[in-house]
């Protein structure tokens, strides 16, 4: 798909995910959000709890032909993945995992609860963008917009109109801003209650999580 090509600069390839990739896709996803993502870090989610939530999307990600993968050129090791769904594919389901998940699923209710009703897209036509992650021994290469990059014309290629996300830190929405995407609502998380605690309170600098969309 592309590729940095610089003399200088290791090859970084994108393609698509296919079965064999979905393991590692899911490892390094989950290691990176329990590492790095604000709600899981608050509310102690571990890699394991990650990845059999993940587990739950692996059958889409095999076989809709949307999710995109980053390796090393020479290697050939996974350095990112970005999970994306088709926009009428449920998201992975929480039912019976963590109870770690709940505040956050609950902070995403909300943000869907203040964007209000919204055109409910057909098949083909809106993708999710779930989830985003750069391996940390790939990081600050700029792979993470790359990689949204290559999503995005891969959708527009198969006909897609339009794309949606949810950013869970100021540096995810930067990513997402820089390629086109304005914000539709955002929770902070120093606001947010689960059952009347501030269960997001440590993590009050990250803003909060925001749904973000652009047309393709």
């Amino acid at each position: 798909m592309t590729a940095d090509d610089s003399p200088t600069t290791p090859v970084i390839r994108y393609a698509i995910c296919d079965a064999t990739d979905v393991p590692g896709v899911i490892g390094l996803l989950a290691a990176t959000f329990a590492a790095n993502d604000p709600p899981a870090r608050a509310v102690g989610l571990t890699p394991g709890e990650l990845e059999a939530y993940m587990e739950r999307a692996a059958g889409a990600v095999a076989t809709d032909g949307l999710t995109v993968v980053a390796r090393d050129g020479a290697s050939g090791l996974l350095a990112g993945a970005v999970l994306v769904l088709d926009g009428t594919t449920p998201p992975p389901q929480v039912d019976g995992l963590s109870p770690g998940f709940e505040p956050v699923m609950g902070i995403f209710g909300q943000l869907d609860a203040n964007i209000g009703d919204a055109p409910t897209p057909q098949p083909g036509e809106q993708l999710n963008v779930l989830m985003l992650g750069v391996s940390a021994a790939f990081a600050r290469r700029g792979i993470a917009q790359e990689l949204v990059r290559a999503a995005l014309a891969n959708g527009r290629r198969l006909g897609y109109r339009a794309a949606v996300t949810t950013a869970t830190n100021p540096v995810s929405q930067h990513i997402f801003a820089k390629l086109g995407f304005a914000s539709r609502a955002q929770v902070l998380y120093a606001d947010y209650r689960h059952h009347g605690l501030a269960v997001f309170a440590s993590i009050a600098d990250a803003g909060g999580p925001m749904t973000m969309s652009r047309d393709l």
